[in-house]
């Protein structure tokens, strides 16, 4: 297997609206090492942070983190440390659409 340090995936989603940050690849394994959520105005911000294995359809399960406050113009890293299987999918969303994510991982395929 080789391992592969993957470019970080980023999201600047718009308001309200669950996106797809991260899918792992058919084939492939990822380490996710650590989210980056940056909130860019000077209003507080919510986000969340969920993984569906496999794709699977949104459920209170798949949270890890859920509406969690940012200050204005302030950063939150969540150090994860977690490894997703093929299809597996990393979703965030943004309750202000002034939020951008930015996920590190590695890939083994």
């Amino acid at each position: 297997m080789a391992e592969t340090i993957a470019s970080p995936s980023q999201l600047f989603p718009a308001a309200g609206v669950r996106s797809d940050l991260y899918t792992v690849p058919v084939n492939t394994r990822a380490v996710v090492s650590s989210l980056v959520a940056c909130n860019q105005t000077a209003m507080r911000g919510q986000f969340s942070l969920s993984v569906a294995v496999a794709g699977a359809v949104d459920e209170a399960k798949q949270y890890l983190y859920r509406q969690q406050t940012i200050g204005p113009y302030s950063t939150f890293v969540a150090t994860l440390g977690g490894t997703l299987g093929p299809g597996d999918v990393v979703r965030v969303w943004s309750d202000n659409g002034h939020m951008a994510f930015t996920l590190f991982k590695a890939e083994v395929a």
